[in-house]
């Protein structure tokens, strides 16, 4: 059995005023991800953010991401809603590798039972030899 490839949506949700709640847009898109067949593993709610430039006369939006599991069949049917949603101005998708599947840092350090003491008599021959006492 071949497991579900990993994904990461990042979008940009119109600002549409005080009257409209982006969480509902964010909640559709969560929704059509699920009705394809996906799981989803992480998800970060709207955060209301300025735009570094202006995207459809837009300086403000809603940015989000989702992080998730599909079928790599059912990607271009996931485009073709995104690219239809009225709502989201600007959106990414990328495959991507899970974060436990990347090897972890390892700090190598050493421990006091490794590192050994100075050896005090050889230090202080090299100190009188360089001294000349």
């Amino acid at each position: 059995m071949k497991t579900k490839p990993f994904y990461e949506l990042a979008f940009w949700l119109k600002d549409l005023g005080p009257t409209h709640d982006p969480v509902l847009d964010f909640e559709k898109i969560k929704k059509d991800i699920i009705d394809l067949g996906g799981e989803i593993k992480r998800a970060s709610y709207p955060r209301r953010r300025r735009s570094a430039y202006p995207i459809e006369k837009q300086l403000v939006g809603f940015f989000s991401y989702i992080h998730f599991y599909l079928q790599s069949a059912a990607i271009p049917e996931l485009e073709d809603v995104l690219k239809h949603n009225k709502n989201i101005f600007r959106y990414l998708l990328l495959k991507r590798v899970e974060e436990k599947e990347i090897a972890p840092k390892i700090k190598v350090r050493a421990t006091k039972e490794e590192i050994a003491p100075p050896d005090t008599d050889e230090f202080e021959k090299k100190l009188a030899e360089i001294l000349g006492t």
